[in-house]
């Protein structure tokens, strides 16, 4: 005869099935939060690998907010602004602003302009100092854009006067031979 505290075949399985399915949970829970940790350290990496990007690079980079504010850039562009311009650099200071040329403040203001309508753009510029050789940079401007509109942009910038020289020298070498050749 059976005693009536022993589970029924029913209730045994049930039993069996509510542990299955705790241990599964168990199990669940340990996997997503072993993917949680990986997630993390892989956005850590992520953002390592972005900023040794940005700081190992003999360029010049500034992320901008929608009113041309800088709110991030690297060491070299901090040291730039230092050297150039005199300017503690921090988010949120406009260099453009700081600038002594009526042209140079146009160039800037141009550049933002288009920045502003969405334009990808390469251009030169001069800085020219007061008894200093000017200096030539090249400056690669792209707007961030989110969901049709431009919510800052990013300025990747690189001395070029060496480059500048060179192609200076090789104009008067071409002139003084051709010179030499009408003579």
């Amino acid at each position: 005869m059976k005693d009536s505290t022993d589970p029924s075949p029913a209730e045994t399985a049930l039993a069996l099935a509510q542990k299955r399915i705790a241990e599964l949970e168990d199990q669940l829970k340990a996997k997503s939060e072993s993917e949680n940790e990986r997630e993390q350290d892989d956005d850590v990496l992520s953002k390592a690998n972005l900023m040794a990007l940005l700081e190992n690079t003999s360029d010049y980079i500034v992320i901008s907010d929608a009113e041309n504010s800088p709110r991030f850039f690297n060491h070299g562009y901090a040291a730039i602004m230092k050297e150039l311009l005199g300017i503690d650099m921090k988010p949120g200071v406009r260099p453009n602003l700081q600038l002594q040329s009526a042209e140079q403040r146009a160039f800037w203001e141009d550049c933002h302009r288009r920045i502003r309508a969405g334009e990808q753009f390469r251009a030169e510029f001069p800085l020219e100092r007061p008894n200093h050789e000017p200096r030539y940079f090249e400056i690669s401007c792209n707007p961030l854009i989110v969901d049709g509109k431009v919510i800052g942009s990013s300025e990747v910038t690189r001395e070029v006067t060496a480059k500048k020289k060179q192609e200076r020298m090789l104009r008067d070498s071409e002139r003084y031979n051709r010179m030499l050749v009408q003579r």
